[in-house]
């Protein structure tokens, strides 16, 4: 399929739900090899994410609960929790700049899935150049990335945001398990969050909530935030609407 003089290919896998025990799960992915920046805004404003030059949301037969979750940064004000979290990570430099492939890089993607593994049975593999340069470093005109260093210029994060006019939304952040006692998760997603308002973008998006899911429970401290979901519990995309959560 062409659209506006771009090739886009659609594809649907269907897995074990990642999110919920016991369910399958049915992605669709629309690979986009030129992605502009109009179209990035578009596809993030009706509930899709990005990985490389794949564009994917949910599309489960009878299941919804996936919902896109985004933040409301005119009206956002760090909790005490988050400003403590900033406090601890003074020391910390944080650089943005075009994604980038280096052997510090994969370490710290290999170290800290590696460590997911032994804590929480994530499934790991290391990662090659190939398929990271595929992941993460696909060239596009919105696409960043957030270098964490420490006092001593060690590279203690690495955070994926893709930046946009009206909205940023944050890909991946992996870290130095290491530094995991200073809540790199929380200051990571602050730091974006600030960079975000200081260029006028409107939202900030944290990918999808799935309610009962612990690991996504994170996402509902950052307040006030929008939900794009349907009117009953079994919605499609094309009648799904943000509505304001307090």
């Amino acid at each position: 399929m062409i659209v506006d003089g771009i090739e886009v290919i659609t594809d649907y896998l269907e897995a074990d739900c990642a999110y919920i025990q016991g369910l399958s799960s049915i992605t669709e992915y629309n690979i986009i090899s030129r992605p502009t920046i109009e179209m990035a805004e578009d596809y993030l404003e009706n509930g899709w994410r990005r990985f490389g030059k794949m564009f994917f949301r949910p599309n489960c037969t009878n299941c919804s609960r996936c919902i896109p979750l985004r933040v409301d940064l005119q009206n956002f004000k760090p909790s005490k929790s988050m400003r403590r979290a900033i406090s601890k990570n003074k020391d910390i430099t944080v650089e943005i700049g075009a994604p980038e492939c280096t052997k510090e890089h994969i370490r710290l993607h290999n170290e800290y899935h590696k460590h997911q593994n032994k804590t929480k049975n994530w499934p790991h593999h290391n990662i090659s150049a190939t398929e990271y340069r595929m992941l993460f470093c696909e060239p596009m005109p919105f696409a960043r990335e957030y270098r964490y260093f420490d006092s001593n210029r060690k590279l203690l994060g690495i955070g994926y945001v893709d930046t946009l006019p009206k909205a940023y939304s944050s890909l991946y952040f992996f870290y130095d398990p290491a530094w995991a006692p200073k809540s790199p998760g929380i200051f990571s997603i602050t730091s974006e969050i600030n960079k975000a308002i200081e260029t006028g973008a409107k939202h900030y998006h944290l990918g999808y909530y799935v309610k009962n899911c612990s690991s996504m429970n994170y996402k509902l401290r950052f307040t006030p935030y929008d939900l794009l979901h349907g009117k009953d519990e079994n919605w499609n995309w094309d009648d799904a609407t943000w509505s304001n959560q307090p």
